[in-house]
């Protein structure tokens, strides 16, 4: 039998990246497209009302949004609540995904409740500092949740490549946290995911490519609102993930301790072990491009900019309990 889809995607003011958007989706007649625009005051509806597609196009577009704190989550579930289909897969405005990346769903949906995938950023401008860091975040963000989902303890979601079936999902698994601003995916996710018999699966091998962010104020408030998100996980997650990323903390500690110390052993010891675990992640993180987008980031860049990441996660962790962040 097969599966009809219905792909939801909320929208706030993206007529700059939708026509990437619409011309990368290839949906069969039967399929669902549901777009919600969130308060646009610009031509993102226009274009969508302009966009050919054999599928059936729906839109609902918001004037107002009630969850001030949370606008597209309210968006995300105006969009569920109304979506015609059982099978629902979501992506952004801003991406761009594979031209198989319905069928692909289609395949796998028979045998899993809830699936998930991958997204890197790529930059049309260039690759400097900025763009090299927000690829090391997302690489360091997908081996982990990789790692931790072959483990058997999934965490997370991307909000630009994932799905599940309607009748699983309930409309307080949303409204549970609505005056958090980010978690429209990794806590919906693990909403979904904890009740009983619920079987999920991971795409291995595909990808949706999303812009890279152009400036670091915008790179900041959209890192604020993830680790915001983070605060709502669950304990034994909060216990886990920080163990994740301990070493390189631990590690940087001793060198500093070797140095307040005078102690040339210590530093040394440190500096090997901080390069041989840093090794291994950047093994790991090139390994993973290399499967989802059949290239590789150069050694020296991705070793620089993974450090570079693990550098700002405290600070900006720090930052989020005291930013405030809007929806872009």
């Amino acid at each position: 039998m097969k599966i009809d889809l219905t792909v939801i995607v909320a929208v706030h003011n993206e007529e700059a990246a939708l026509p990437a958007l619409l011309n990368s989706l290839r949906p069969d007649p039967s399929d669902e497209i549901f777009f919600v625009l969130d308060r646009c005051t610009d031509h993102s509806g226009t274009l969508i009302q302009e966009w050919k597609t054999p599928a059936k196009k729906r839109v609902i577009s918001l004037s107002e949004n009630p969850w001030v704190q949370a606008p597209k989550k309210f968006a995300i579930l105006t969009g569920i609540q109304a979506a015609a289909n059982e099978h629902l897969l979501f992506t952004d405005a801003d991406c761009v995904v594979p031209s198989d990346w319905m069928d692909l769903y289609r395949q796998v949906f028979p045998a899993a409740d809830v699936i998930i995938g991958f997204s890197l950023p790529v930059s049309e401008t260039g690759s400097g500092i900025l763009t090299s860091i927000q690829r090391a975040d997302a690489l360091i963000t997908a081996v982990t949740y990789r790692t931790m989902t072959a483990a058997g303890l999934p965490y997370m979601s991307v909000g630009r490549n994932w799905g599940f079936r309607k009748s699983i999902f309930q409309s307080n698994y949303l409204t549970s946290h609505q005056s958090v601003r980010s978690g429209d995916d990794d806590l919906l996710f693990q909403k979904l995911i904890a009740q009983p018999g619920i079987r999920l699966q991971m795409l291995q091998n595909h990808q949706v490519s999303t812009r890279t962010i152009g400036s670091w104020p915008a790179l900041l408030r959209q890192k604020t609102r993830h680790f915001q998100a983070g605060i709502r996980y669950p304990w034994s997650m909060k216990l886990i993930l920080p163990l994740v990323f301990s070493w390189i903390y631990v590690v940087l500690g001793l060198i500093v301790t070797s140095i307040v110390l005078g102690s040339s052993v210590l530093g040394w010891t440190s500096l090997v072990g901080y390069a041989a675990i840093h090794a291994l992640w950047m093994r790991r993180c090139r390994s993973l491009e290399q499967t989802l987008t059949k290239s590789v980031t150069p050694v020296i860049r991705i070793w620089l900019s993974t450090g570079l990441v693990f550098f700002l996660y405290p600070l900006i962790s720090v930052f989020s309990h005291f930013f405030k962040s809007r929806w872009k």
